[in-house]
C-alpha cells in the first residue's frame, strides 16, 4: 500500500513498553485524554458495516456535512483521485495491497473511471481505464491523459478512440526503486507552480532515474523527492523525503509527510544551495507542527509525533506510537470554497489506523510555518468504524474536500510484523471494498444549488450541454485565462494546465492584459517569477484579481521556460533568461515585454 503505515515491529523487540513505562507517559498528560484517545467506549464497529451506517456513524466538525459519493462494487481500493478536464473522476485502485494477488495470478491495479449519470452526486457507472497494473498509487491530468505512478514506471496513459480505455500506454520514467515496501514507493504525481511533476520518493533506496523515450540521456541518481518536466521528462531532485502525500499551497510553498510528523515543508530546494558549495546549511526541510510529544519508548531514541484523538479501537503494532501519529499521509492544503471560508489554506492529513482525518492551522514563522490542531481534542472528521481507513484526500471540481477510503480490516504491511503475528493477521479482507466520501459545507443555499442542477442533469437533452458548461476542457483561451480567477484552487489550476498545454500564441496579450502595473512593478513581479520564488505576489486588493494576476504570472513564466527548453532542443539555445530580464526593462508597452520573453 502506499500509505506510510506503523514500522514499530521492524525495531527490536526491546520496543515493547512494560505497564511502567505506560504509566510514565500516561503522567505526562491527562490520564481522561488519553483513554478518550485510544477509545475504550465500546463504540467501534468490529465488522465491515455498509457505506449508510459508515456514513451516520462520522464525527465531523459542526457545520459542515459528509456526504456518498461511491462504494463497492463501483470502486475498490482508491487510493488517490483525479479529475479531467471535463470534470470527470479517476480512481486509482490499490487492488493487490499489500503483497500483491498470489504467486500466477495477474497484477491486479487499476485505474477507473467513475459518472455521476443522474447529477445526484452519487457516482453510477464505472468504466475501467488502465488495469493489468502492479501497485497504482497516484494519478494526475495531463494532456488529455493522466500521468501514474506505478513502481518501477512513471506511465501516461491516455484514451484516443473514445471508448473509455486507455489504449495508449508509454513509459516516461524508469528505475524507481522496488524493493522497499508496497506503501514506500515513488508516489503523488503532483503538478506544481512552475509547470513541472513532483513525485514523493516514498523513503526508497537512490535509484537510476532513465527516460526510454530520450535513451541517448543518461541515468540521473534520485534518493529524495523529484520534479520532471513533462515536456522534456528532464527529471532532478527536489527537497524533502516524502512518504505518500505532498501539497502546495496559494504561494507555492510545498509541504509533504512521513508517518509520524504529518507536515513538513521544503524551505529551500537543494538546488539553489547546490550553486555555493561552501554554504553549510543543516537542513532544508521543516517540521511543521508545533505539539510534537515523545512516544512511549523516550530515552536516547527520541520518537516524535503530534496528538490524535480517534474515536476508534485505534488498532496499531506499535504499541510505542499509541494516540499519536503512526501512518500519516497525503497532507493536503485546503484551497477549495465549498467547505467555510476559515477551512481555507488550513492542512489536513490522515491517519488510517488512528481512522481519522487531521487539521491543523498554519502560522507563518520566517520563511516557514508552524502549525497546531484546529479544535483541540476533536479531530476534523473520525470514525468509530475500524474498517474506514483514509489515505488520500483531494480538493474536487466543486470545491469539496475528497476522502479516499480503503475501507478494510488491516492497514499494514506484513514485513513490519513479527513471523508469529503475520501468521495469524488477516491481511485480505476488504480487497473487494472500498469508499469515496465528500466533506462540504453544510450550507442551504449549496444544498439548494445541487438539487437544481440534479433536476436539470435529469432532462435527457441536457446531459451534454451541462457538462459542456461545467467543463473546463471545451473552454476558449479568454475563458480559461478568466478561470485563473477562480476562488477554488482546482478550477484555477486545471485552466493554467490547459494553457501551458495548449500553447496558444493567443493567451499571451489576454494574460498580459491581467496587469494594471506599472512598468516598473510588472518588472519586478515577472523577475521574481523568473526566478522561482513564488511568494510576495498576492497582496492584491481584490482577491479574484490577485489569483488571476499570480496564475498569469505563472503560466507566463512556465510558457517562457518550456519556449528556452525547446530552442535547446533544437540547438539554438541562447541566454533566453537574460534576454528576458533585459526586455523587461526596456521602454514599450507591458505586452510587448511579455512577447519579447516568448
Amino acid at each position: 500500500m502506499q500509505t506510510p503505515i506503523f514500522r514499530a515491529w521492524s525495531q527490536q523487540n526491546a520496543y515493547r513498553p512494560c505497564w511502567r513505562a505506560v504509566l510514565r507517559w500516561l503522567g505526562r498528560f491527562s490520564v481522561i485524554a488519553a483513554l478518550a484517545g485510544v477509545a475504550l467506549s465500546g463504540r467501534a464497529f468490529e465488522s465491515p458495516s455498509t457505506p449508510d451506517r459508515s456514513l451516520a456513524a462520522f464525527q465531523h466538525d459542526p457545520g459542515l456535512r459528509v456526504e456518498f459519493v461511491a462504494a463497492e462494487p463501483l470502486v475498490f481500493q482508491p487510493c488517490a483521485v483525479a479529475w479531467d478536464a471535463e470534470g470527470r473522476l479517476f480512481v486509482a485502485e490499490n487492488r493487490g495491497y499489500p503483497t500483491g494477488p498470489g504467486p500466477g495470478q495477474p497484477p491486479a491495479g487499476v485505474i477507473a473511471r467513475l459518472d455521476d449519470t443522474d447529477g445526484d452526486g452519487r457516482m453510477d457507472q464505472r468504466t475501467v481505464f488502465a488495469d493489468g497494473l502492479t501497485f497504482p498509487n497516484g494519478l494526475t491530468p495531463w494532456n488529455g491523459g493522466f500521468i501514474v505512478t506505478c513502481a518501477p514506471d512513471v506511465l501516461f496513459l491516455k484514451d484516443t478512440d473514445g471508448d473509455g480505455r486507455a489504449d495508449e500506454r508509454r513509459v516516461l520514467l524508469t528505475g524507481f526503486d522496488t524493493n522497499a515496501t508496497t506503501q514506500l514507493r515513488v508516489s503523488h504525481p503532483t503538478l506544481g507552480p512552475d509547470g513541472w511533476i513532483y513525485l514523493t520518493s516514498g523513503l526508497t533506496c537512490p535509484s537510476k532515474i532513465t527516460s526510454p523515450e530520450h535513451p541517448e540521456r543518461p541515468a540521473v541518481e534520485i534518493g529524495t523527492d523529484a520534479r520532471f518536466n513533462p515536456f522534456t521528462l528532464e527529471i532532478e531532485p527536489v527537497g524533502g523525503r516524502g512518504q505518500f502525500g505532498q501539497t502546495f499551497d496559494d504561494a507555492g510553498n510545498r509541504f509533504h509527510c512521513m508517518n509520524r510528523v504529518h507536515l513538513q515543508h521544503t524551505v529551500i530546494a537543494p538546488r539553489y544551495l547546490a550553486r555555493n558549495p561552501n554554504f553549510a546549511l543543516a537542513e532544508s526541510v521543516q517540521n511543521v507542527p508545533e505539539a510534537m510529544v515523545t512516544d512511549l519508548l523516550g530515552g536516547a531514541n527520541q520518537n516524535f509525533a503530534a496528538r490524535l484523538y480517534p474515536i476508534s479501537d485505534y488498532l496499531t503494532t506499535a504499541d510505542s506510537h499509541v494516540v499519536t501519529f503512526t501512518a500519516a499521509c497525503s497532507v493536503h492544503i485546503y484551497r477549495g470554497d465549498a467547505l467555510p471560508a476559515e477551512y481555507r489554506g488550513d492542512a489536513f492529513a490522515c491517519d488510517p489506523t488512528a481512522n481519522l482525518v487531521h487539521r491543523d492551522k498554519l502560522t507563518p514563522v520566517g520563511p516557514t510555518f508552524a502549525s497546531r490542531m484546529a479544535n483541540e481534542g476533536r479531530e476534523f472528521l473520525a470514525s468509530p468504524d475500524n474498517w474506514f481507513r483514509p489515505v488520500f484526500l483531494a480538493t474536487g471540481p466543486d470545491g469539496a474536500l475528497y476522502v479516499c477510503d480503503m475501507y478494510r480490516k488491516t492497514i499494514e504491511h506484513p514485513d513490519y510484523l513479527p513471523i508469529e503475528v503475520r501468521q495469524r493477521t488477516d491481511f485480505v479482507s476488504g480487497r473487494d471494498l472500498g469508499r469515496i466520501w465528500r466533506v462540504t459545507g453544510d450550507d442551504p443555499k449549496t444544498r439548494s444549488r445541487r438539487r437544481e442542477e440534479a433536476e436539470f442533469s435529469l432532462k435527457p437533452e441536457s446531459a451534454s450541454s451541462r457538462r459542456r458548461l461545467q467543463s473546463l476542457n471545451f473552454a476558449s483561451i479568454a475563458e480559461l485565462v478568466e478561470a485563473l480567477g477562480n476562488p477554488n484552487a482546482w478550477q484555477r489550476e486545471t485552466a493554467q494546465r490547459l494553457l501551458v498545454e495548449r500553447h496558444d500564441p493567443k493567451a499571451l496579450p489576454l494574460l498580459a492584459k491581467q496587469f494594471k502595473s506599472s512598468d516598473a512593478e510588472l518588472k519586478r513581479r515577472s523577475d521574481i517569477l523568473l526566478a522561482e520564488g513564488w511568494r510576495g505576489l498576492t497582496d492584491e486588493s481584490k482577491p479574484a484579481d490577485a489569483r488571476r494576476r499570480l496564475h498569469a504570472l505563472r503560466t507566463l513564466a512556465i510558457l517562457s521556460a518550456n519556449e528556452r527548453s525547446a530552442r535547446a532542443s533544437l540547438g539554438t539555445r541562447r541566454d533566453l533568461h537574460s534576454s528576458c530580464r533585459a526586455m523587461l526593462g526596456a521602454p514599450g508597452s507591458s505586452l510587448a515585454r511579455i512577447r519579447a520573453c516568448w
